[in-house]
């Protein structure tokens, strides 16, 4: 399994159990975890999530015992056990599990009964983005990094997909079922337009850009809602809950279709993570917390060498210092 792969797999299931979802995400990723496909990626992810809540030594007596619940977890999470589930509560945020004393009380859930329709997940390749047609025609341009949960056939009143990452919309027309982007507690709803959603969970700024058309973003629990018009862009805090729209042309928008990197107003930490995206063969060594918490502005060439991009950063933050080659980037705050 390469290595994107690898990564939107243990995205999607870490997202699920940590409860980070929306509603019908929560409801499309456990249909996902319930189907036949990448059952070798998931269990993986799955194994190591569970082995992370249990990360004490213990007697092989314990050691069975966890065995035991981890498949009795398992089959109740994969959908294959009959009995009735309740409202999955994590514990900070990884623990798909209560631990009392040795013993572990298992509570899995699942919002409503999984539906016949299947899902399906695409990821885009390390380094380049993926064009993905979706069953009403409406085509995705994926960015490197990122992944898209979306049914084999649409039903009922709405299109639905589900979003982590970066992607650029064209939605085929259809007035009578709406189409919506969730990603987390972020959603962009329209009838037939072109927009682009910047949504990756590592960051605390998610963004809808309209190219054209018209689309509601809503966020807050969809207690806020926005209206964009062409060529606005919403940036929404997660951290704060506030949202602010600004202009932004359609070359900017697009212009990680072109392999073009470009920062507006972005955090160190938020820069490098785009980085390690784009450049999954190198080693990015840093602290977001030690780093400083400036704002900078930065726009790539597509064949712009790594170093060269570093070496710009740290000119023009002056306050870090940056190695940097062909594997490894190391980043840190001067003293």
């Amino acid at each position: 399994m390469n290595k994107s792969k690898n990564h939107y797999i243990n995205t999607i299931v870490r997202t699920f159990l940590e409860g980070r979802f929306s509603r019908p995400a929560q409801e499309a990723a456990m249909q996902w975890l319930a189907s036949d496909k990448d059952e070798q990626e998931k269990e993986e992810s799955l194994r190591e999530v569970w082995d992370e809540t249990l990360a004490t030594p213990r007697t092989r007596a314990e050691n069975e015992e966890s065995d035991e619940a981890y498949r009795s977890w398992k089959s109740a999470l994969m959908g294959r056990d009959l009995v009735a589930r309740r409202t999955l509560r994590i514990w900070q945020g990884i623990a798909a599990c209560m631990i009392i004393g040795l013993g572990v009380l298992t509570c899995l859930t699942v919002l409503r009964t999984p539906q016949p329709v299947d899902y399906i997940h695409a990821c885009a390749p390390s380094c380049s983005t993926d064009t993905i047609a979706l069953p009403d025609g409406t085509t995705v341009i994926l960015n490197s990094g990122s992944t898209l949960l979306y049914p084999e056939r649409f039903e009922g009143k709405g299109r639905d997909v589900f979003l982590t990452g970066e992607a650029c919309f064209t939605v085929a027309k259809d007035k009578k079922h709406p189409f919506t982007v969730h990603a987390d507690d972020f959603h962009v709803r329209a009838l037939g337009t072109c927009f682009n959603v910047n949504a990756h969970p590592e960051n605390d700024i998610f963004t809808a850009s309209l190219i054209e058309g018209s689309v509601k973003v809503t966020f807050n629990h969809e207690n806020d809602q926005f209206i964009l018009s062409p060529n606005e862009q919403l940036s929404y805090n997660r951290l704060t809950g506030k949202a602010s729209v600004s202009r932004c042309g359609a070359d900017e928008m697009t212009a990680w279709q072109r392999g073009e990197l470009i920062f507006s107003n972005a955090t160190l930490p938020e820069i490098l993570s785009t980085l390690r995206r784009r450049f999954d063969n190198v080693d990015f060594i840093y602290s977001p917390s030690r780093l400083p918490a400036d704002h900078y502005s930065f726009r790539f060439r597509r064949d712009t060498p790594l170093p060269e991009m570093m070496q710009l950063i740290a000119d023009v933050a002056g306050n870090i210092e940056v190695t940097a080659d062909s594997t490894c980037v190391s980043v840190m705050k001067k003293h």
